[in-house]
Formats: C-alpha cells, sequence, structure tokens
C-alpha cells in the first residue's frame, strides 16, 4: 500500500495552484496595465490640443461682435443671421467663408488665431442696389461708395443731373454735379474757412437749391493731409457741417481705387496739404496744385428722407418720387 505524506502532498499541489494561477495572473496584469496606458495616453493628447480663438466683428448684423475658442485641426461651422444682404469678408488673420444659403460662417481648418470683418449691407440703403459698391467706414457706421467706371448712379435733381458718390453711413446719399460750369482757385490760403471754394458752393446753393426739403446737412472732411489714404473715411480732426460742400481727397482716391474710369472728371477738393498747397482730381489722379491755380467747382449736397425711381442711367436716371 502506497503511504500518503500529507505534508507532501499539500506542498506539491500549492505549488502547482500557484504555477496554474500565476499565467492567467500575469495576462490580466498586462491588460490592465495596456488599458490604464492608454487611457492615460488620451487624456495626454486631450490636455495637449492645440486651441485657438475665432473673433469677428459683425457689421450691420444682428449681432455686433462674434467669439469662440476651438480645436485645432478641424473645421468649424457656426450660424450667422442678418437682415441685410451679405457684402463681404475682410481678414487680418485666418480665412472665413460665409454661406449665404444656411446663414452660416465657416473656417476650412483652424490652424491659427482667426481675425475677421464678416460685412452685410445695412437696411438703411435700401432704396439703391448696392451690387458693385464697395464699403467703408465712415463717422455714421458703413458708407458704399461708387467706383469709377460706375454707369448705374446718375441722379436727376431740380432739373440738374448729378452722380451718386455714395450711401453714407447714416443712410443719405451724397451726390456731386456731374458737370460745372464754376471754377476758381482755391483763395490766398489752403484753410477752407478763408477760401474763394467755400464763397463759390455757398453762392451756388444759395442761387439753385436753398430751402429744398430733401437736402440735409453733411459732414464735410476739411483736415488737411500729408498724404491720402483710403483705409477709412472716418474722421476725427476737423469737419464742416453744411447743406452743401464738395468732395474731399479721400472720397475722389476711392472712386479711382482701381478703376480705368472717373466720372467724377477734374475737380477742387476740400483739403489743404502741409506745404500750403491743396488736393485737387486732375488728370484722374489727386494731386497737390498751388493756391492760385483755377480749377472746375463741383457741388456736393445730401439728399435724405426719399424713394427713388429710375434705373440711374443717364438715359433714365433716378428720381425722387413725389408723395
Amino acid at each position: 500500500m502506497k503511504k500518503i505524506n500529507s505534508r507532501k502532498d499539500i506542498k506539491k499541489n500549492t505549488a502547482s495552484f500557484i504555477n496554474n494561477a500565476f499565467i492567467p495572473l500575469l495576462v490580466l496584469g498586462c491588460i490592465c496595465l495596456a488599458l490604464v496606458g492608454i487611457t492615460f495616453s488620451y487624456k495626454v493628447d486631450l490636455e495637449t490640443t492645440d486651441h485657438y480663438d475665432i473673433n469677428l466683428e459683425i457689421v450691420d448684423g444682428e449681432i455686433k461682435e462674434y467669439h469662440n475658442r476651438v480645436d485645432g485641426g478641424i473645421s468649424f461651422r457656426d450660424t450667422l443671421h442678418s437682415e441685410g444682404e451679405f457684402a463681404g469678408i475682410t481678414c487680418t488673420q485666418g480665412v472665413v467663408e460665409y454661406d449665404r444659403i444656411t446663414d452660416s460662417f465657416y473656417v476650412p481648418f483652424v490652424n491659427s488665431n482667426v481675425e475677421c470683418t464678416i460685412i452685410f449691407k445695412d437696411i438703411t440703403a435700401k432704396y439703391l442696389s448696392l451690387d458693385g459698391l464697395n464699403p467703408i467706414y465712415d463717422n455714421d457706421g458703413t458708407s458704399y461708395y461708387y467706383p469709377g467706371e460706375a454707369k448705374n448712379n446718375y441722379f436727376m435733381f431740380n432739373g440738374m443731373m448729378f452722380r451718386i458718390v455714395r450711401i453714407n453711413g447714416d443712410g443719405s446719399y451724397r451726390v456731386v454735379l456731374d458737370e460745372s460750369d464754376l471754377s476758381f482757385n482755391y483763395g490766398v490760403s489752403n484753410y477752407f474757412s478763408d477760401s474763394n471754394l467755400q464763397m463759390v458752393l455757398n453762392k451756388w446753393f444759395n442761387e439753385n437749391l436753398k430751402g429744398s426739403k430733401y437736402i440735409v446737412e453733411g459732414e464735410f472732411d476739411i483736415s488737411s493731409y500729408t498724404d491720402v489714404d483710403v483705409d477709412t473715411l472716418v474722421n476725427l480732426d476737423g469737419s464742416y457741417n453744411s447743406y452743401v460742400g464738395t468732395l474731399n481727397a479721400r472720397e475722389a482716391a476711392l472712386v479711382l481705387l482701381n478703376s480705368k474710369e472717373n466720372y467724377l472728371g477734374d475737380m477742387l477738393l476740400l483739403n489743404g496739404t502741409s506745404n500750403n498747397k491743396v488736393f485737387a482730381l486732375k488728370d484722374n489722379k489727386v494731386t497737390a496744385i498751388d493756391i492760385t491755380v483755377d480749377m472746375p467747382i463741383k457741388p456736393v449736397i445730401n439728399i435724405t428722407n426719399v424713394d427713388l425711381d429710375g434705373f440711374g442711367t443717364i438715359d433714365n436716371p433716378y428720381v425722387i418720387k413725389e408723395d
């Protein structure tokens, strides 16, 4: 009969159990460590994802500003409503597109901060088609101006033909006499308040349009300039409020910008220069001339609270609908 050594058998069975259990436990431990590693790696990836700011200025939209912080490496879309018609986008950083069908903006790929301005057409400018007009800021908001090749800005008023130069930020229309027989030099100095230009303009207005219910006082830029920039029409330096004036150097330069034609022709402008000269539109350029040089003078007025008929062409110019 085989003798049983209980102490030996217990030791043998215990060793066998440990051997049999060790491998599965080792495998399970490895799996757990792998899962922990994956989870940790995922968290690290989330924590190290780049984030970027989307900052939008909205002109004539339902909101004035939009700010958001989004993940990098993806595209991004969000809704942006306006009652006005979409007019354009300018960006100093990044790329933004606008979808007119869905009223949403779209960043194709977010890999940097986005700084853009989205412009809608001001609903106050509802009486004229804004197709082909260029937006720019003035003291009252967003203005829209007609480029030099415009053929749809004729305006007949009080028996005289004008050209609409721009829709002001307050919704009024700034119009310039199309053809003028007025001509004079600027005067003894290059300050508008002491000039022949102011005298001629006031005399013309009093003889032709004084008392018209459609003409409102406008703000005319009479600042002196060394250089003429066309980034903005905002004027913080010098202005003159009047029922009549003429174009300033920046307005004339904007009409000429990127245009091969010029519906304004030659004309004396409002602004002086730093060396006792004055600006004029001459030979399709805004240039400084001597204050003693005779130039055509073209009066400018501002029209408001009107509804217009016509197509703005020379054969069918805009006219005011009478009540």
